[in-house]
């Protein structure tokens, strides 16, 4: 009997052992599919994450665009402002030039007139009109301008307007690629 009470032990210690050994066996089969578990939910949530990421990739860039085309927005807003004082320099410029050439113009003309009505007499043909009577003839003015000088206020005044139109030109060439933006 005594065999059989250590036979009972042992089948009895090797039952406790398998017992926990199964229990251990299962804890670590739970442990293993909440880890399984975890990681499934780990690679869900990196494939959203990456999905976010490239999204946010992809809005960076656009910003990125369009910061670079606000950036050249205003490069050429500031380009055109300066144009712009530059047209106006050279219209004011332009004027001033115009004016001093039609003044110098008239003068001419003025001095030219009254050139001819010095040679005029009466009762003889005007060379320009024909009239044998001379009741108003003109007067020259005090200061002399020669034809040179009307030249020259003519080619100054022309040059002026060039740089002006050229000014005016690239301004519009400006004011274009902001409206194309």
């Amino acid at each position: 009997m005594e065999q059989a009470k250590r036979d009972y032990e042992e089948a009895k210690a090797a039952h406790e052992h398998t017992e926990n050994a199964v229990n251990q066996g299962d804890q670590k089969r739970r442990k293993l599919q909440k880890q399984q578990e975890s990681f499934e939910n780990a690679g869900e949530k990196l494939l959203r994450e990456t999905a976010i990421l490239e999204k946010l990739a992809t809005q960076f860039r656009e910003f990125e665009s369009l910061l670079a085309s606000f950036q050249e927005l205003l490069s050429l807003r500031e380009r055109g402002r300066k144009e712009q004082q530059r047209f106006k320099r050279y219209f004011a410029a332009y004027k001033e030039k115009g004016s001093a050439y039609n003044h110098l113009y008239e003068t001419f003309i003025a001095s030219q007139a009254g050139i001819l009505a010095d040679t005029l007499k009466d009762n003889v043909p005007c060379p320009v009109c024909g009239s044998l009577t001379h009741p108003n003839p003109a007067v020259a003015p005090e200061t002399d301008v020669t034809e040179q000088a009307v030249e020259r206020a003519r080619g100054e005044a022309e040059a002026q307007k060039e740089q002006m139109e050229q000014a005016n030109r690239e301004l519009q060439i400006t004011k274009a690629a902001f409206l194309d933006r």
